[in-house]
C-alpha cells in the first residue's frame, strides 16, 4: 500500500512558471518542486517522454504495467463486447465487487 498526499500542480507554483515549458521539462520541474526522487508513470507516457532528462535531474523514472484482463471464455472477435458482457455478465458483476 503506498500512501501519499495528494498535491495539485497548481499549488507547487504559479501555473506561469511551469505552464509554458516542454511536457517533459514540466514534470521534471514539478517533481523537483516537490522534492520527488521517483516519478511513476503510465506505460503510453514511453512514447512521448524523455528518459534521458528525467536521469539528468538525478530523478527515478519507472512505468508501472496495468494487470492482464482476465479470459471468461473464448471470445469470437467478429460479436460485439455485448456479447461478451450478457454472457459473462455474472462473473463480472461478482468481480467488480
Amino acid at each position: 500500500s503506498i500512501k501519499c498526499e495528494i498535491v495539485f500542480d497548481k499549488d507547487v507554483s504559479p501555473v506561469s512558471n511551469w505552464l509554458p515549458l516542454e511536457r517533459t521539462v514540466r514534470l521534471v520541474y514539478l517533481c523537483q518542486q516537490l522534492g520527488a526522487t521517483t516519478y511513476l508513470s503510465a506505460p503510453s507516457a514511453k512514447n512521448y517522454i524523455d528518459v534521458e532528462l528525467f536521469a539528468r535531474s538525478d530523478l527515478e523514472l519507472s512505468f508501472f504495467q496495468y494487470p492482464p484482463y482476465p479470459k471468461y471464455h473464448d471470445f469470437d472477435k467478429e460479436l460485439s463486447c455485448l456479447d461478451s458482457l450478457f454472457y459473462n455478465g455474472r462473473l463480472l458483476l461478482n468481480a467488480s465487487r
